[in-house]
């Protein structure tokens, strides 16, 4: 409690101070595991702030807010291949309708647009197709669905998954999502004016910030 009261009015020093003596008196209390991590990020101590998320996952691993908060946390620290882990940890089951059914669409969600970011478009798409059932007007879901529709060879369709995403959320991933699709339609068909709208997309997301992917 003094920990967290010490977080909350920026004395992070003090704050860590007594968290860790939480810990070391109660190594399987979870909330002070996570709330260490927290003021262990806010510090800057990324390496430990990892390290203690992953024991507190270790203790709970059906809590999706450690998980997800793990896997963002390894993907900050640009450890893909760790946070890879832990996403399909949290999807474990995925390929089961009984357990399938249980994983949440924040686990999805996180996890799909990962899986878009690393170039596994294919398995964002099965994300994107499992949000939609539930949540049919997520932009998230088009656009997963729209990346495994364009790694399939699909990208009218993808295009059109693209252009639902982004009138629903002006997300920069989605953006460039979107150019893509026009991009490949303009290879496939030479068709000018989706060559235009692909680079109106791009610069919609690198306005936003984001690095288009495409190649106009």
């Amino acid at each position: 409690t003094l920990g967290v009261a010490y977080a909350d009015a920026g004395g992070l020093v003090d704050a860590e101070r007594w968290l860790r003596g939480a810990v070391a008196a109660r190594p399987g209390d979870v909330e002070a595991r996570f709330q260490l991590a927290e003021v262990l990020r806010k510090a800057g101590k990324t390496d430990e702030a990892i390290d203690s998320l992953k024991e507190a996952f270790a203790l709970a691993p059906t809590r999706v807010d450690l998980g997800v908060g793990l896997a963002r946390a390894y993907e900050a620290a640009g450890r893909d291949a760790e946070a890879g882990e832990v996403y399909e940890t949290m999807l474990k089951g995925d390929d089961i309708p009984d357990l399938a059914e249980k994983i949440s669409i924040d686990v999805r969600t996180r996890a799909g647009r990962y899986f878009a970011r690393i170039g596994k478009k294919d398995r964002a798409g099965s994300q994107g197709a499992a949000i939609l059932k539930v949540e049919p007007d997520s932009a998230t879901g088009h656009f997963l669905a729209g990346e495994g529709l364009l790694d399939a060879g699909k990208a009218v369709d993808a295009r059109q998954e693209m252009q639902r995403a982004f009138d629903r959320d002006p997300d920069p991933q989605f953006a460039d999502g979107l150019g893509r699709a026009q991009e490949q339609i303009f290879k496939d068909a030479n068709d000018t004016a989706a060559r235009d709208e692909a680079l109106r997309a791009y610069l919609a997301a690198s306005a936003k910030g984001s690095k288009p992917c495409g190649r106009i």
